[in-house]
């Protein structure tokens, strides 16, 4: 999967996420720069024309709605 968010910011993808539920965290990738290791209420890289602010927690909280 990390192969492909990489191929894909190769290709012109100006943001890629890895999502890990076995561990509650979030890899975010962006053109150019080392993937940053993100946790709980560690706010989430977005595209700038997107007006949205979105943590860790609450997009595992998402997840866990449908259970």
């Amino acid at each position: 999967m990390i192969g492909n968010i990489l191929n894909c910011l190769k290709y012109g993808c100006r943001l890629g996420w890895f999502i890990d539920p076995d561990d509650g965290s979030v890899l975010a990738f962006l053109p150019g720069q080392q993937p940053e290791l993100m946790q709980g209420s560690d706010r989430l890289p977005v595209l700038e024309e997107i007006h949205l602010e979105l943590t860790v927690d609450q997009v595992f909280s998402w997840l866990l709605m449908g259970k």
